[in-house]
C-alpha cells in the first residue's frame, strides 16, 4: 500500500501506510555491519517484511551471475555489469552498505586480468542454498523491506506530508551515517539510491522524479574498451 501510494504521489496516504509499519516496531532496522551482512548473505529476516521461500536443491529462485560471474576454473570474475565510479563515490567509507554491497575482485575479460575492480556483491548467494562447492547466487527474494518504508515516509514528508527528517535520519543512523538536520529532496533521493541500489527501483524512481540519466566515467576505461 505504501509503495503504490508513493508511485501515485498520494503523499499523505503513503506516509500513513509507511509509518504504520515503522511505528509497529515489528521490523527493526539492523544497526551493525555484521547484521547487515547477515541479511544480504544469509537472508536474515530482521528487516524483511516479506521474502519468498527458498530451499536447496529443489525450491530455488531464478538467479543470475551478472554482477559477479565467478569462474571456478580460473578463480576470477567475469561480470556483465561493473559499477561506474560515481556509484562507488556515493557511499561514504563509514557507511555499512559500502562494505556489504561492494567488493574488490580480480576480473578477467577476454583473457585480460584487471586486479581490484570493485564489483557489486549485494547478492553473493546464500551458502545454505548452494548446490555445489561454489555459489549459485541463490537468495530468498526480498519483496518488502522496512528500509523502503523509511524512505517512502521521508519522500512523502518532503512532498508535503511533513516529518521527512526523522525517518531519513533513522535509516542513516542505522547505516552508520550522521543526521542531516534539514534534509532536502536531493538528500532523500541520494539515500534511496544507496539503500535500494541494484534491487530494481531506479527506473521507476527516475520516472517519478521526472529525471533522466547519463553515462559517466568508469572505474577503468580499459576494461570497457575491450
Amino acid at each position: 500500500e505504501a509503495r503504490v501510494k508513493l508511485y501515485k504521489q498520494d503523499w499523505g496516504g503513503a506516509k500513513t501506510a509507511a509509518d504504520l509499519l515503522i511505528n509497529s516496531g515489528r521490523y527493526p532496522l539492523t544497526t551493525t555491519q555484521a547484521e547487515l551482512d547477515n541479511m544480504w548473505i544469509n537472508d536474515a529476516s530482521q528487516e524483511v517484511i516479506m521474502e519468498s521461500f527458498a530451499s536447496a536443491p529443489n525450491e530455488l529462485p531464478p538467479t543470475n551471475s551478472i554482477y559477479l560471474g565467478f569462474n571456478s576454473g580460473t578463480g576470477k570474475y567475469t561480470p556483465d555489469f561493473v559499477p561506474s565510479q560515481w556509484v562507488l563515490d556515493m557511499f561514504d567509507d563509514a557507511d555499512y552498505r559500502k562494505n556489504t554491497f561492494f567488493e574488490p575482485k580480480e576480473v578477467e575479460v577476454q583473457g585480460v586480468t584487471y586486479p581490484s575492480i570493485i564489483l557489486v556483491d549485494k547478492f553473493p548467494g546464500n551458502p545454505a542454498l548452494f548446490t555445489s562447492n561454489n555459489t549459485n547466487y541463490a537468495h530468498s527474494p526480498k519483496v518488502f523491506r522496512i528500509a523502503e518504508m523509511y524512505l517512502i515516509s521521508a519522500e512523502a514528508g518532503a512532498n508535503g506530508a511533513g516529518g521527512a527528517a526523522a525517518p531519513l535520519n533513522a535509516l542513516r543512523n542505522a547505516r552508520n551515517l550522521p543526521n542531516i538536520a534539514s534534509p532536502t529532496m536531493d538528500d532523500i533521493k541520494d539515500e534511496r539510491f544507496r539503500e535500494l541500489a541494484f534491487e530494481g527501483y531506479r527506473l521507476d524512481d527516475l520516472k517519478r522524479w521526472n529525471e533522466g540519466f547519463a553515462r559517466r566515467s568508469p572505474q577503468n576505461l580499459d576494461l570497457i574498451n575491450i
